[in-house]
């Protein structure tokens, strides 16, 4: 295909490529509209106005309205978005492994994950790598999870079973950690119960957290509570985009960032989120907004990005990941679900297996042509 027009935040229009050399595509031409969101794609789906639909995100309302009605077809896997936790290693109050450490501990990712994605995919569970999204080969103890086809016969939502995957870090909190290694650094519970220095003021950090992303805004105000319960004080700052609370991050207006990771089949762009090899954070693709910077980490992952075989590289991977969660440069919280949903008209649609995509499949898809149709064979 290619671009026949655009008309800016409304639709993209494709028409097939007089120039390709294979097999042309079924269809001759691709509208993409863009909906202000889950309850108008779900609307858009249901009165015919779009075939296809791949939201960024959505709630119980749109995986309902899909998975009820007959017309419709869908399939729901974990996505290659990852939501994590980012600590400041140059902000004052979380430089110190033992306080990343103490708010780690503080934070019950098991309780995220159920109240953020329980309902939409019971597949989903704490993340256990910095450097994959669950759905992917190289996340440890990879069962790539089926994918569950919604409207079928014999479909029941919630019955699968949570993969058994161990993280390298508690899944649950464990306040009395916290305690100990606030106690351990000069801290003590004050009469309100917030945690205050000697001096008698009060831990406040600041967490920045991506508003542009449904899941991140979701999962910020669960962690900010939960931070709060465990006698920190939490301000929570609004961020546009993942790119603007990494900005917050990086520049000292915040202390933690809790962000979206769009992982890919190639970990070398760990060399981006962890190092600062690229340069300052924000600039030539950097996005080491934490301003994590260990010489180990960075010789490990220079050698990762030269090996040919996946194989090979793979053990490297590991060692870069086992040095992330020592350090607690972030606390990775569990993968982002999908779903694609699509009318019972068409055919050739299916989910990408290797994450959320679109049109990987378009030149595929094709309508069904109604049986009272003229052009209707037998």
């Amino acid at each position: 295909f290619v671009i026949h027009k655009v008309v800016p935040k409304h639709e993209v229009v494709l028409v097939r490529n007089p120039r390709w050399w294979e097999q042309p595509p079924n269809l001759s031409r691709l509208v993409i509209k863009f909906a202000s969101g889950p309850a108008q794609l779900a609307r858009w789906l249901d009165k015919g106005v779009v075939d296809v639909a791949l939201p960024a995100g959505f709630d119980q309302h749109f995986l309902e309205s899909v998975t009820s009605k007959a017309s419709l077809l869908s399939e729901s896997q974990p996505s290659t978005t990852f939501l994590q936790v980012e600590f400041s290693t140059t902000s004052t109050l979380t430089a110190p492994l033992a306080m990343r450490n103490a708010l780690a501990h503080a934070i019950d990712r098991r309780s995220v994950v159920d109240k953020l994605v329980g309902w939409a995919d019971t597949m989903i569970v704490p993340a256990a790598s910095h450097l994959y999204s669950q759905s992917q080969s190289g996340y440890p103890g990879h069962k790539p999870p089926p994918l569950q086809v919604s409207g079928q016969p014999g479909y029941t939502p919630g019955s699968a079973a949570k993969s058994r995957t161990s993280t390298p870090f508690p899944a649950t909190a464990d306040l009395a950690a916290t305690a100990h290694l606030m106690s351990d650094m000069g801290y003590a519970k004050g009469p309100s119960g917030a945690w205050e220095s000697v001096t008698g003021t009060t831990v406040a950090l600041r967490l920045a957290v991506d508003d542009g992303d449904s899941w991140a805004k979701r999962a910020g105000a669960e962690i900010a509570r939960q931070l709060g319960a465990a006698g920190f004080a939490i301000t929570v700052v609004g961020a546009s985009s993942a790119q603007a609370a990494g900005v917050a991050l990086s520049s000292g207006a915040a202390d933690m960032a809790l962000l979206p990771m769009h992982s890919s089949p190639y970990p070398s762009q760990a060399i981006a989120w962890y190092t600062p090899l690229l340069g300052p954070a924000g600039q030539n693709g950097s996005e080491d907004w934490s301003g994590f910077d260990d010489p180990t980490v960075d010789t490990l992952l220079e050698k990762a990005a030269e090996e040919l075989n996946p194989v090979d590289a793979a053990p490297l991977y590991t060692e870069v990941d086992a040095v992330l969660w020592k350090d607690m440069v972030a606390l990775p919280l569990c993968a982002q679900p999908s779903v694609l949903a699509w009318s019972g008209r068409t055919a050739g649609v299916s989910a990408n297996l290797i994450g959320p995509s679109l049109l990987w499949s378009a030149q595929s898809w094709s309508l069904r042509v109604p049986p009272t149709s003229p052009n209707a064979q037998s």
